[in-house]
């Protein structure tokens, strides 16, 4: 099922569009205090791979993490195509 979520064009390709259109910068921004920035997520997302199987655990960890309300808003394809993204360099 991964593998057919990030076939999706609006899925696989759009990824920081879907960053900002889900307000992640206001959090993980690069003047933010209190969450992780982007840069360093990406950074981390970035050595352990774009896999089906990382990126379902980053979708776990997010999901289970500190329950931030932001996180739990994000549908599971657009959070797996957000990942995705990150771990891709942010490209």
């Amino acid at each position: 099922m991964l593998g057919t979520l990030l076939s999706l064009p609006a899925v696989a390709s759009d990824g920081g569009q879907l960053a900002a259109d889900h307000g992640c910068m206001n959090c993980h921004g690069p003047t933010a205090k209190a969450a992780p920035s982007l840069q360093s997520l990406g950074a981390k997302l970035q050595r352990k791979g774009e896999s089906p199987e990382a990126l379902q655990h980053l979708l776990k960890e997010m999901r289970e993490g500190k329950k931030i309300q932001g996180h739990q808003m994000v549908s599971d394809e657009s959070a797996l195509a957000i990942l995705a993204w990150m771990a891709r360099g942010s490209r």
